[in-house]
């Protein structure tokens, strides 16, 4: 597993992915106040959040994309 995400897209991932997974705590949007939207929403968030801990986006493997400099 080679690292294909770059740091600027890692931070970015790193805050969306917060935010998605704070969304329905503390959020008023009707989207995360069902039950389907809450783990979709904390899905997301959480996939943000290891691809940008971990520095590897499988999709960005598949579509033969890369971030990152190395």
């Amino acid at each position: 597993m080679r690292a294909n995400v770059g740091k600027i897209d890692r931070l970015l991932r790193l805050l969306l992915g917060i935010a998605f997974i704070a969304a329905p705590f503390i959020s008023s949007i009707d989207l995360f106040q069902s039950t389907v939207g809450m783990v979709v929403g904390i899905g997301v968030g959480a996939v943000m959040v290891v691809t940008s801990v971990t520095g590897f986006c499988p999709l960005y493997r598949i579509f033969g994309l890369r971030s990152s400099k190395a």
